[in-house]
C-alpha cells in the first residue's frame, strides 16, 4: 500500500513499511499510527453489531410465527375477500387495518393453537377488525 509523505514540499509515493521514513526527505511519517485505532474501531463495531444481532434473534426466536405463506393468504383474504374493485387509497386503509388486526390476533392465538383450530383464530380476527376498524 502507499502513503503520500506528509511533508508539504516532498509529495513522494512511500510504501508501508515498520518505520516509515521517507527517503527524499528522512520525516518520519505518522499516518501508520492511524491504523491500529481504525482497526481496533472496526473490530468494536462489528463485535456490538453481533451480540446485538444475537440478542435480538434469542428474543424473537421465543415467539414462533406463523408461516409466511399463511400470514400472506391470511392478510390477503383479509383485503381482498370480497373480490370487489377498490381504489388504492380504500386498500390502503383496509390494508393497514387488516395488519394490525392480524398482529393483535397473533399475540392471543399461538402457532400450536392455530393449527388445532382455525376457528378460534379466524373469531378473534374478525373481532379485533371491528376493534381497529371502530377506535
Amino acid at each position: 500500500m502507499k502513503i503520500q509523505c506528509e511533508n508539504e514540499s516532498c509529495k513522494n509515493d512511500i510504501y508501508i513499511e515498520e518505520n516509515i521514513t521517507c527517503p527524499s526527505c528522512k520525516q518520519i511519517q505518522k499516518k501508520k499510527l492511524m491504523i491500529k485505532p481504525l482497526v481496533m474501531g472496526t473490530t468494536l463495531a462489528l463485535i456490538s453489531a453481533y451480540s446485538a444481532y444475537e440478542i435480538s434473534s434469542k428474543l424473537h426466536s421465543s415467539t414462533k410465527r406463523y408461516p409466511v405463506k399463511t400470514e400472506f393468504s391470511i392478510i390477503n383474504h383479509c383485503i381482498n375477500g370480497d373480490n370487489t374493485l377498490q381504489y388504492i387509497k380504500d386498500l390502503t386503509v383496509k390494508k393497514n387495518i387488516c395488519i394490525e388486526a392480524y398482529n393483535k390476533t397473533i399475540q392471543d392465538v399461538k402457532l400450536d393453537d392455530f393449527k388445532e383450530n382455525h376457528k378460534i383464530f379466524t373469531k378473534l380476527f374478525r373481532e379485533n377488525i371491528n376493534r381497529v376498524y371502530f377506535k
